[in-house]
């Protein structure tokens, strides 16, 4: 392995430094979600700044919204797609894609552009 020059060293140091802002700045947003729900929402209203640590933590708002019978059956159809739906379609897009890739399926050309133009088109 070559050695890195000090300018290649600054770069890497550079781009791991630029990359882990990004990460944070990225992640932040989901981990004050999840700080959120669990706090008191009383607390959570007078708060200022950052929320590192969910304040006065309860599960009040879990409590609350599963009480909603709409919650469960959105969780019902969430599961159902998950389990059954997602497997058919990726046996399906396996094998649409072998049927793409072999040479010997005369028809090809029809299939891509049927595949392929809904892509290009545009809806306004």
């Amino acid at each position: 392995m070559l050695k890195k020059s000090p300018g290649e060293k600054a770069f890497d140091m550079l781009n791991i430094i630029i990359m882990l802002i990004v990460i944070i700045v990225t992640l932040y947003p989901f981990y004050y979600v999840i700080c959120a729900s669990f706090s008191d929402s009383s607390l959570l209203l007078t708060h200022r700044g950052l929320l590192i640590k969910p304040l006065k933590p309860t599960i009040g708002a879990y409590e609350l919204t599963f009480k909603y019978p709409l919650v469960k059956s959105g969780y019902s159809n969430t599961l159902y797609v998950l389990l059954f739906a997602l497997p058919i379609n990726m046996v399906m897009t396996v094998l649409c894609a072998y049927v793409m890739s072999t040479k010997k399926c005369y028809i090809r050309i029809l299939y891509m552009f049927l595949l392929c133009s809904p892509c290009f088109l545009m809806v306004v």
